[in-house]
């Protein structure tokens, strides 16, 4: 659909203006916040005025109703009163824009989400004799030591391995180490080479305590931001999902949930090399590869990959499964699905400090689903409400 005909209509307006918010710049979105922010402030007076209005001819209103009641010898049916409460209504509540979705600030009693509680800093540290601490009831300081490192926790979202220079140790061992992420959770890992890795929500890093002399290999599931150190001798290894992204030295973020239908792999600054099966590919900073068997290199958003890392919900042409996937990571919430559910591609922009009802509110409007919730369980019902 060519913007010419996505102006065309109310709905096609609203998705061209989404697809834009999705790929928009942090600058994009503050000068659109501030020009906001202003017309608020111009439509509350309005507003104000119509209300006095409204209040002023309440009576009148009231008095046409008995009349038409009397002259049609029974009661206004039910939908003329609703249609008159409607346009009430809408004069003065209108459409307001709140987190990235349009929806009415009526009164509408309905189930909401209870009880998500986003952006935490919770983690499970499994050491190598098969200790688990919960890194965010530890207190600061070193928390454990494993395999001649001492494993400290610098503040309330970071995990220091403090060992020997360069992280490495003669003689091999059983030192693997995991941190695995809450959902909704976000957690930073030092390694012992100085490698630093942001962990995305409800995911798993497997690494050693202490690096080989000859190389280092970790393990992901689920989604990591990885800036490594440089060390020409001993080579950097992520493996996930039968790939194998081999790095000198570099930045770039990998996305390897189990729930996703392809790895992706995508490469910030630095070059890496990824290898699956008899393929490989070498990537150069912006580009992305994705697949677990046949390779495909693509450009991607860069603010859309790597929006997670400020805490952010970006998705641009994305199905609403792939939505809901991604709800289920940041909020300790099940989602089922009832019907026939519209293939229809969505877009839009939110934080995980806003409340997940604000998601599925901007969703509704489409009209190609409507949810039911009970507690934390979001039923996907296809169609409108």
């Amino acid at each position: 659909m060519d913007m010419g005909e996505s102006w065309s209509q109310p709905e096609g307006r609203v998705r061209a203006f989404l697809d834009w918010q999705a790929g928009a710049s942090r600058e994009e979105l503050e000068q659109l916040e501030e020009w906001h922010k202003e017309w608020l402030t111009g439509r509350q007076q309005r507003l104000d005025t119509d209300a006095a209005m409204l209040a002023s001819n309440k009576g009148w209103l009231d008095d046409q109703v008995a009349k038409l009641s009397r002259r049609e010898g029974q009661l206004v049916s039910r939908p003329v009163r609703l249609l008159m409460g409607l346009a009430v209504a809408a004069i003065v509540t209108g459409l307001v824009f709140v987190g990235g979705y349009f929806f009415m600030q009526g009164k509408e009693e309905k189930p909401r989400v209870e009880g998500v509680f986003p952006l935490s800093a919770g983690a499970l540290l499994r050491l190598s004799d098969g200790r688990e601490i919960a890194v965010g009831k530890a207190g600061m300081g070193e928390i454990a030591r494993d395999g001649g490192s001492a494993i400290v926790k610098r503040d309330s979202g970071t995990l220091v391995y403090e060992g020997p220079a360069g992280g490495q140790v003669g003689a091999a061992g059983n030192t693997e180490n995991s941190l695995t992420t809450d959902k909704g959770g976000m957690f930073q890992v030092v390694l012992p080479d100085g490698s630093r890795v942001w962990l995305n929500s409800n995911s798993t890093l497997r690494y050693p305590s202490v690096f080989g002399k000859d190389s280092r290999v970790v393990e992901l599931e689920g989604e990591g931001y990885f800036e490594v150190s440089k060390d020409a001798a001993r080579p950097f290894h992520l493996k996930s999902r039968g790939v194998d992204v081999e790095v000198l030295g570099t930045a770039f973020d990998v996305m390897a949930y189990g729930d996703e239908r392809e790895m992706r792999t995508t490469l910030v600054e630095g070059e890496v090399r990824v290898v699956v099966g008899g393929g490989k590919v070498v990537l150069q900073p912006g580009e992305q590869v994705s697949g677990d068997s046949a390779l495909q290199v693509v450009r991607p958003n860069m603010e859309e990959v790597l929006a997670w890392r400020k805490g952010e919900f970006r998705f641009k042409k994305e199905g609403i499964e792939s939505i809901m996937r991604q709800l289920q990571r940041w909020y300790d919430v099940t989602v089922t699905y009832s019907g026939s559910i519209s293939p229809a591609p969505f877009s839009g922009v939110m934080t995980r400090k806003q409340d997940p009802q604000e998601l599925l509110d901007g969703l509704e409007i489409s009209g190609d689903v409507h949810f039911s919730v009970r507690g934390k369980e979001i039923t996907v019902i296809a169609g409108p409400r």
